[in-house]
């Protein structure tokens, strides 16, 4: 950035005439809409107010954060395109020609990215809602505190061609500012600014569950009962058929599975209809599992495909 000079600054209304004729020139421009209540927050979603939290870290300088806001709120973000990493923005500030910003942001890296993955395998339903546009409240912990999705410190770089000397100048900060309020719109934009395919990471994410479980599915685990008297268990007569297994879980609310609770305390279902009708199946709610499992992955590959 070259030596500070003092230049003079323009009104609100002067800086909206400004924007209107440089705008009326270049019908290219992607400008960020001025935010007129100064009461209505910049962004509205918690991940448009993840974003801009996640970057204020960065700034020593908290007067530029300010300034940044204020220009943001005013309409002198008149150019903002976001094209995966890279980030182009220009800034009205004063009557000289605007100031060009420029920030890049590294893509995640692969380790970082499997990580990713395996934290998400538990909430393949939560990821197939950002195909939609939504993004649930229960990936936020995911996503924007682990330290894994968010660009580090030095994953981004900052670059303006004002004579300001901090690296996150005003005009910077006024930039970001604006790339929240396009998340707020569009959550996925940023699974595009760090290099992540969502729909190829849904898919990894979906495979690598089932795949878990089909490998698991000849495995004895404690919460398997074997050779179980279904009379002394449940208490009742049930027709004389083979010992049958019984899996210790929470059973699907769909389900038509009996649920127990004996003496101790234990939670205890089986699926009798299932269960006396195959009695090859040891594992009767892990095979359930798997079948919801199956059909969730079939939906995301069908929204995918829509999505295409």
């Amino acid at each position: 950035m070259s030596y500070f000079v003092i230049q003079h600054k323009i009104t609100r209304e002067e800086l909206h005439e400004q924007a209107v004729d440089i705008l009326s020139r270049h019908p290219e421009y992607e400008p960020v809409e001025a935010i007129e209540n100064i009461k209505q927050p910049i962004c509205s979603n918690w991940w448009g107010k993840s974003w801009c939290e996640n970057f204020e870290r960065y700034s020593m300088w908290g007067d530029r954060l300010t300034k940044g806001k204020k220009y943001l709120r005013d309409g002198a973000v008149i150019n903002l395109k976001i094209n995966g990493g890279n980030i182009d923005g220009i800034v009205l500030e004063s009557l000289s020609n605007p100031y060009e910003v420029h920030v890049e942001i590294k893509p995640i890296l692969p380790e970082r990215q499997r990580e990713l993955e395996r934290l998400a395998a538990g909430k393949i339903q939560n990821l197939e809602e950002l195909l939609s546009g939504n993004f649930p409240e229960e990936l936020r912990g995911l996503f924007f505190r682990s330290g894994i999705l968010f660009p580090r410190p030095d994953e981004i770089d900052f670059n303006c061609t004002c004579n300001d000397w901090a690296n996150m100048c005003r005009h910077v900060a006024a930039v970001l500012y604006g790339v929240g309020v396009r998340l707020d719109r569009d959550p996925l934009i940023f699974f595009n600014m760090r290099g992540i395919d969502i729909r190829g990471l849904i898919n990894n994410v979906v495979q690598g569950k089932i795949e878990t479980m089909l490998s698991n599915m000849d495995n004895d685990t404690p919460r398997i009962y074997r050779n179980v008297n279904l009379s002394e268990l449940f208490g009742m007569e049930v027709a004389s058929t083979p010992a049958l297994p019984v899996y210790v879980d929470t059973v699907p609310a769909e389900s038509t599975d009996i649920e127990v609770v004996p003496e101790a305390g234990q939670s205890v279902s089986i699926s009798l209809e299932e269960e006396l009708l195959q009695l090859q199946i040891e594992n009767a709610v892990l095979k359930e599992k798997l079948k919801i499992l199956t059909a969730q992955a079939k939906k995301a590959r069908e929204a995918i495909i829509r999505l295409a």
